[in-house]
């Protein structure tokens, strides 16, 4: 087993949801739910810097660092990892304004040439859904069960519409 670090971002749009990438991991489980990012590179020079990395590829979303909010850093147990490494794991939230026509930039999700696709779920239904991963569901029951986040999830889910 080994420490990986990784880098996660909640990609909220103003409907109070996140996005998830829905995709068919391929080992029999079936389909699942996760959220958007992965590990930072050794040419990264910071998570941020990965998170930065890792939309722009996998969403097709151009966003600046200072778009992103640092909302936590945290040790994930190999028992939780699906790969059983233990996971130095840095999660950050986006909130994207809406645009002069009333969308989001995150309603131009690009289309995925794997199969993945993208599912928008509140916090709370993410966690009902047996396909969300274990690293997924692990960070967002730790989120949520920290009381001083409670600002945080209020910050990032504050407005329904504009």
């Amino acid at each position: 087993m080994a420490e990986v670090s990784i880098a996660n971002v909640l990609l909220v749009r103003p409907e109070c949801e996140i996005a998830f990438e829905l995709h068919d991991r391929q080992d029999g489980r079936g389909l699942k739910l996760s959220l958007f990012g992965g590990r930072v590179d050794p040419g990264d020079a910071s998570p941020l810097d990965a998170i930065v990395r890792e939309i722009g590829e996998e969403t097709n979303l151009s966003v600046q660092p200072d778009e992103l909010i640092c909302i936590t850093r945290l040790r994930v147990p190999a028992t939780v990892s699906r790969r059983g490494d233990t996971l130095d794991y840095h999660l950050f939230g986006a909130i994207l304004p809406f645009g002069p026509d009333g969308t989001t930039r995150l309603n131009d999700l690009k289309a995925i040439e794997d199969g993945s696709a993208r599912e928008w779920l509140t916090p709370h239904v993410a966690l009902e859904d047996p396909r969300l991963t274990g690293v997924a569901r692990f960070v967002l029951n730790t989120i949520n069960a920290v009381e001083e986040n409670a600002e945080l999830w209020q910050t990032l889910f504050r407005y329904s519409s504009k």
